[in-house]
């Protein structure tokens, strides 16, 4: 995949979660399983940290440096995701919700510290 695929990937990724933050949810049966929402938010940013991870190391970053970077990068636009919602009529903005993207992206961090460890036994 190009340098430019990746990153627009990223920014492909980053505006799908931005539209979805300017639409009410749908009142469906999924929204009435507790902490769903949480799940959601987790699996979403996961792998957008994945997607901005893998951006990364497309310019020479190193493998853990790429992932922390990832996170933080998930963990921040997770954070300015629930201030947008704060702005839509009917959203509002979530610690929960931020905190479930957070470890989405804290998460991919362990996927990648995991992996590396694996490798370095081989």
């Amino acid at each position: 995949m190009s340098r430019p695929v990746r990153w627009l990937l990223v920014a492909l990724f980053a505006a799908a979660i931005f539209a979805a933050s300017r639409v009410q949810p749908p009142a469906t049966s999924l929204g009435r399983l507790p902490g769903i929402d949480k799940v959601a938010h987790f699996i979403i940013y996961f792998f957008f940290a994945a997607a901005v991870y893998r951006a990364l190391i497309g310019e020479g970053l190193l493998q853990m440096r790429a992932a922390a970077a990832a996170a933080v990068v998930a963990a921040i636009y997770g954070a300015t995701d629930e201030i947008h919602q704060s702005f839509v009529p009917g959203r509002h903005a979530s610690w929960g919700d931020w905190a479930a993207d957070a470890f989405g992206g804290i998460a991919l961090l362990g996927v990648v510290w995991l992996r590396t460890r694996l490798q370095a036994r081989r």
